[in-house]
């Protein structure tokens, strides 16, 4: 967590964000860095690219990149899902304006209902045959196993850890 806190704050002082890639992307890299004032502005520009014409090019077409990119920092910032070779982790860092967050995640063959918020994971398997998944949530291994409903909490944390430049 350090060494992405440390070259956040080095890149995004030197990124214009000009592209309309650039803000989903560096909103999960502000989460993750802890820096949830900006990585919230940052998801913002992202959501709103198209709605508000921001780039002055909506007319030629939907920036659907931007889109799948806003959804990559619902998932992978915001609800602090990480998906590695060591396997799932799920850590959130919510903006304190958000209840919750509510989705569904594919992974191993297995579908996944999770509703987050800052400090609590709700998650079932979805499968219709005898299945167990390890995950890590809140930083400690779990065994799921298919069609029961868990429910994590971690410990209460602030509403968001925000941090200005």
């Amino acid at each position: 967590r350090d060494a992405v806190r440390v070259n956040h704050l080095h890149y995004i002082t030197r990124t214009a964000h000009k592209s309309s890639l650039s803000p989903s992307v560096s909103s999960i890299i502000a989460c993750r860095a802890g820096d949830l004032y900006r990585a919230y502005n940052l998801f913002n520009v992202s959501l709103r690219a198209d709605a508000t014409n921001l780039y002055g090019n909506t007319a030629e077409g939907a920036h659907a990149a931007s889109l799948g990119g806003t959804y990559q920092a619902l998932i992978f910032g915001f609800a602090g899902l990480t998906v590695s070779s060591g396997g799932l982790f799920i850590d959130p860092r919510m903006p304190r304006t958000w209840s919750s967050l509510v989705f569904s995640f594919f992974w191993k063959g297995r579908l996944l209902k999770f509703e987050i918020s800052r400090n609590m994971v709700k998650v079932r398997i979805k499968s219709g045959v005898k299945c167990e998944l390890k995950i890590k949530v809140f930083g400690e291994e779990r065994i799921l196993k298919g069609n029961k409903n868990y429910i994590f909490e971690g410990e209460k944390k602030q509403a968001a850890t925000e941090f200005y430049y």
